[in-house]
């Protein structure tokens, strides 16, 4: 018989709520809370919402069901109360479960973190994420399924981060869509930027391009740069902004001039030097190892 996990749950002091649904790499995390383990890892932190209403979710990369009663979950606060996974809950071979109505909140402003124990205080997973990490209606999520942290993702909460069908954000415009940051051949750094709007152009004076996993290096766009409908503008380091981007870890951040963030891209992985990064197709999912294509149309 199943476990009547929401019955249970209606009897607990607090109204922690948990959604399960069916549907690796090593854990990439900075844990404060111990050494991990990640050769017979099994469960996963798999994608985390901090952008209000947080959630967590765990997934299960085993062939296996597995009893997670009693594992706790806490953010990198120090006097922050733990959640505890509630005895008889179990996670389904290839499957999710999500926690929400969290005991504690993440940031979503700094640097933040979940750290995950088995019942025994053994840690299991962990992840911390940089300031300005979060954004308004976005995830941070391992693609694929138990894989490599990936910044600013469409939710997919209690399903695959690769297998279900995204839903495409209409109201976003304006994307960060390539940028080279390393090459063999001394090409300069430059970033890419996409305008999705297929009727209006969008004036960039204003705008800034800020560098770094932190605050970093900024550029403000002066006034002279427009991109058409559907067009797209690079700009080149040395040329335009001041910054270099690097070829081991670093982020890209696109501001309005009110000072919101339209969009936000961060690596931990190193890059492969003249290849680039970039949306596919233009304005889509993040993608590694593309051939550059500078101010045009994005290509495998």
């Amino acid at each position: 018989m199943m476990f009547n996990l929401r019955t249970f749950l209606q009897f607990l002091t607090f109204p922690l709520a948990v959604i399960f649904s069916s549907c690796v790499t090593p854990n990439e995390g900075q844990n404060p809370y111990g050494t991990i383990s990640v050769e017979n890892q099994t469960v996963f932190i798999n994608e985390i919402n901090a952008a209000g209403g947080d959630w967590i979710e765990l997934y299960n990369g085993s062939g296996q069901t597995i009893d997670i009663s009693g594992f706790t979950m806490i953010d990198n606060g120090s006097n922050n109360i733990p959640l505890v996974v509630p005895a008889g809950t179990v996670v389904l071979p290839d499957s999710f479960v999500v926690f929400e109505n969290l005991p504690f909140g993440l940031s979503s402003t700094t640097s933040d973190g979940v750290n995950l124990k088995n019942a025994s205080g053994t840690p299991v997973d962990a992840f911390t994420y940089p300031d300005g990490a979060v954004v308004d209606g976005k995830t941070i999520g391992r693609i694929p399924d138990g894989g490599t942290w990936t910044y600013s993702l469409n939710p997919t909460k209690g399903y695959s981060n690769t297998g279900y069908i995204q839903p495409v954000d209409t109201s976003q415009k304006l994307f960060i869509n390539e940028f080279l940051s390393t090459s063999a051949t001394s090409q300069a750094d430059w970033i890419e930027l996409y305008n999705r709007d297929s009727v209006n152009s969008i004036n960039l004076e204003g705008y800034t391009l800020r560098d770094s996993l932190s605050s970093g290096s900024s550029w403000v766009i002066p006034a002279g740069f427009v991109i058409a409908p559907r067009g797209y503008i690079a700009f080149t380091n040395g040329t335009n902004f001041p910054f270099g981007l690097s070829s081991q870890t670093d982020g890209i951040k696109l501001i309005d001039p009110t000072g919101k963030m339209i969009d936000v891209y961060f690596y931990t992985t190193p890059q492969i030097a003249d290849r680039t990064t970039g949306r596919l197709p233009d304005g889509g999912a993040w993608t590694p190892n593309l051939t550059p294509t500078k101010g045009a149309r994005n290509l495998p």
